[in-house]
């Protein structure tokens, strides 16, 4: 749970500084909004963790595949 805590503590933090900041006018409606029920979600940090590393094997590969394609001559 460390993960799920330092999420949601980042997130908050964010939020309260956006706040301040005057950009979130009003914190109750902002934190009911359907994209925030995903913070409330016991398997968040997870999802995050894993969504992470498909991005990265993404990046990755596409990466390795323009090297690879790639017609210019190499040193």
């Amino acid at each position: 749970m460390p993960t799920l805590t330092l999420t949601l503590t980042l997130t908050l933090t964010l939020t309260l500084t956006r706040y301040d900041e005057g950009i979130v006018p009003d914190l109750p409606a902002f934190l009911q909004q359907n994209w925030a029920i995903a913070l409330y979600h016991d398997r968040f940090s997870e999802f995050q963790a894993a969504l992470r590393l498909t991005l990265t094997l993404a990046l990755t590969l596409a990466l390795a595949l323009t090297l690879a394609l790639d017609p210019t001559p190499k040193p």
